[in-house]
């Protein structure tokens, strides 16, 4: 599996049909990828976060379309507390996997949840098992990009 870094110019020469954001309970305010993407989207992952559609408790699942030109739509899954995260992460991927398949993905980057390399190898497993070409990387939570302090 790819290592995209979480910055602004690989999301900007990103271009999948999907985002998939694997998010962990009280990751607010998000950083990484997902801080990013958040930044993009103008706050809305943020705003669903408050308005608790989207939580990342363990199972959640989400969709929201995407502006971001080269992103046509952002899939958020909750992989629910970080303790216990390495014991269920099979389970979650699986999920992943078979969400982003019924939804007939043809091209999708994820970003693993925190943290993420101790689970990098499950991720690669399962998720290139089940999507195979279709998964052209992901990206690290360790990348902990952080929205810039409000003055």
């Amino acid at each position: 599996m790819k290592r995209i870094d979480a910055t602004f110019a690989a999301l900007d020469e990103l271009r999948v049909d999907a985002l998939a954001l694997c998010l962990t309970e009280g990751c607010h305010p998000l950083r990484g990828m997902a801080g990013l993407v958040d930044w993009r989207l103008c706050g809305r992952l943020s705003r669903m976060m408050v308005k608790g559609s989207v939580t990342g408790r363990d199972g959640e699942t989400a969709l929201t379309p995407s502006t971001i030109p080269a992103i046509r739509r952002v899939f958020v899954f909750g992989f629910g507390p970080e303790a216990g995260m390495v014991d269920r992460a099979n389970q979650r991927f699986e999920q992943v996997a078979r969400v982003l398949d019924d939804a007939k993905v043809e091209s999708v980057a994820l970003e693993l949840p925190h943290p993420g390399e101790p689970l990098w190898g499950r991720a690669e497993k399962v998720l290139g098992a089940a999507l195979s070409d279709r998964l052209l990387g992901a990206f690290s939570p360790e990348d902990r990009w952080a929205p810039p302090a409000a003055s």
